[in-house]
């Protein structure tokens, strides 16, 4: 059976985020091939808010030939009247946080994580497939009971790195000291807390080097002000910078000015800057947390211990082992090279992506084109956001 219409909903459409950039480029996708996708949302921000229709329209869309894309991220209060629509449905699982990340220092993100987890599960009882980008995220769908899932790696427009680096972060960064990036939210899933000492740790040897933060602080709370104290407490003030969101100059320039990538995270769904980095010719340095092993493969030290003293012993090697960082390097575009990332989107639209029962087993999605390609590029050509 060819689709007709594939609308899709997301709770918050904004331009920028993440997820809103998956959707639009989903919808540009369908209407390439020739199947009408229209987006919902419980709230649309200004900038895109004549691109979008109020959730509740869904309740008049057609259901014959109709897949509902169901984007989750978040719990929210829409989701459960969208759960209850009576058109057949995808869920696109972008990852939901832990609620315990949040415990003590954001008390609406902490009843939303739990809320959405809640809700994840009751479309597991009425959707048709579930994707993820990862098999890590895969295996969470499983866990929840969806009977079919598939694994869909994103697909990065690299064309929206292709800019001119910010000349004043170049000039920051041309200097010769040691600048270990970080990339994502300050959140503590992220694990920043651990990042300032193993830095303050590797800087005992290096005493000239910058660590630079890169991501929004916007859901932050607390965790923001007690990272800012334990820079003072270390005496890290002029070592450490929080860049906040930045735009994709400025990220471009810190991609490329800095000195080796560090991700300490304990929680990742997929971990984009791993990508990033290898395309930046950046050596990485990482947790093995999550999805991260699955992203990274080979291209970086994955460490099962962060210890300070790990996580230093790690960085002397990834910056000063001049050999370690040309193979790093090379592991890394290779990597790049041969993941679905780097695929074009018409090979993808023209091939089926097989599901998995919760058996194991593993079948084609479905022998419409047009299907295939909904499965097969869900998660085609992501544009990087501001971070």
């Amino acid at each position: 059976m060819r689709l007709r219409s594939a609308p899709q909903f997301h709770a918050t459409l904004a331009y920028g985020d993440a997820v809103g950039n998956d959707c639009f480029e989903l919808q540009r996708l369908m209407w390439h091939d020739g199947v009408r996708s229209e987006l919902f949302a419980e709230e649309s921000k200004p900038e895109v808010r004549a691109l979008a229709r109020p959730w509740r329209d869904l309740e008049k869309e057609p259901t014959e030939r109709t897949a509902l894309f169901v984007h989750v991220s978040m719990g929210n209060d829409a989701l459960d009247g969208v759960t209850a629509l009576p058109h057949r449905k995808v869920v696109v699982h972008h990852n939901i946080t832990p609620a315990s990340y949040f415990s003590g220092l954001n008390e609406h993100a902490e009843r939303y994580a739990a809320r959405g987890r809640e809700q994840l599960k009751a479309l597991a009882s009425v959707a048709e497939l579930g994707i993820a980008d990862s098999d890590f995220n895969r295996g969470e769908l499983d866990a929840l009971g969806f009977a079919r899932t598939a694994t869909v790696p994103i697909l990065v427009d690299w064309d929206a790195y292709d800019v001119t680096p910010d000349p004043d972060v170049a000039r920051t960064l041309a200097d010769e000291r040691t600048s270990i990036l970080v990339v994502g939210q300050i959140l503590p899933q992220k694990a920043i807390h651990d990042v300032i000492p193993a830095f303050a740790r590797y800087r005992e040897s290096d005493p000239g080097a910058r660590l630079v933060l890169v991501g929004s602080s916007a859901m932050s709370g607390k965790y923001l002000a007690d990272l800012h104290w334990d820079v003072a407490r270390r005496g890290l003030e002029g070592a450490v910078l929080f860049a906040g969101s930045v735009p994709m100059e400025q990220l471009v320039a810190y991609y490329r000015g800095a000195t080796a990538l560090l991700t300490l995270s304990d929680h990742e769904g997929f971990c984009v800057p791993l990508l990033e980095a290898m395309r930046a010719d950046l050596p990485i340095v990482a947790h093995a947390a999550g999805a991260i092993p699955g992203t990274l493969g080979d291209a970086g030290l994955l460490l099962e211990d962060k210890s300070p003293d790990a996580v230093a012993a790690a960085l002397e090697r990834a910056v000063h082992d001049t050999g370690l960082r040309r193979d790093l390097v090379e592991r890394g575009r290779r990597r790049l090279a041969g993941s679905s990332s780097c695929r074009a989107t018409s090979a993808a639209a023209s091939t089926t992506t097989p599901c998995r029962s919760r058996t194991g087993s593993a079948r084609a999605a479905t022998t419409s084109r047009s299907w295939a390609c909904a499965i097969s590029t869900t998660r085609t050509s992501r544009r990087r956001p501001p971070t």
